[in-house]
């Protein structure tokens, strides 16, 4: 989509004159965008063209709605589909914009964030605990799957057997502890994936 057409279809949805509409940088499998409506400021996340899993978009909407109303510290959530024709058929979310920091290298050097750093693993801890809170009912498009075959697959998948991997889920089936049942989990919980 052309920024013409972007701000068309933010427009559209958000039924006010979009202003300073500007792409910004990172993302492998999203457009990102920032850019004004009235006096706030936004954030729009667009879905490329066969990007690995099309509609993906419309779950995350759901869990951001559910994690906000568990207490996890997330953007908060305007709007967000799974595929929406204004935004070329592909998923998409629209937040507020959080005035923050994601580069790991300034996180963890710059003397800007040197308080934040003082109390990151304590407020990543409370983070990830209501991130566990959330109950997986409140989302029921989220499906559980066994860790332990998704990754016997994607290992499988790469032809090559790799002896230390095949020790190593020799011994997790050998060893596997019981059930204590299921949760949401974050699924990738790192430094650029996190606004400080």
């Amino acid at each position: 989509m052309t920024p013409e057409e972007t701000a068309a279809a933010l427009e559209d949805l958000l039924g006010q004159p979009v202003q300073d509409l500007r792409r910004l940088t990172g993302g492998a499998s999203r457009e990102t965008w920032a850019f004004r409506a009235g006096d706030e400021r936004y954030v729009l996340q667009r879905e490329r063209p066969g990007a690995p899993r099309p509609g993906a978009m419309g779950l995350e909407a759901d869990l951001l709605r559910a994690a906000a109303e568990g207490g996890v510290p997330v953007a908060p959530l305007v709007a967000g589909a799974g595929a929406d024709e204004r935004f070329g058929g592909v998923g998409f979310l629209v937040s507020h914009f959080v005035d923050a920091e994601t580069i790991a290298r300034k996180i963890q050097r710059d003397d800007t964030y040197a308080a934040a750093r003082e109390r990151f693993a304590a407020d990543c801890g409370r983070a990830l605990a209501a991130i566990h809170a959330i109950p997986a009912s409140s989302v029921p498009e989220l499906t559980g799957a066994d860790p332990m075959e998704q990754y016997r697959q994607m290992l499988d998948g790469y032809g090559d057997p790799i002896p230390a991997f095949e020790l190593a889920f020799r011994w997790l089936e050998a060893n596997r502890p019981a059930s204590t049942g299921e949760t949401v989990v974050h699924g990738d919980f790192r430094l650029g994936n996190l606004m400080v």
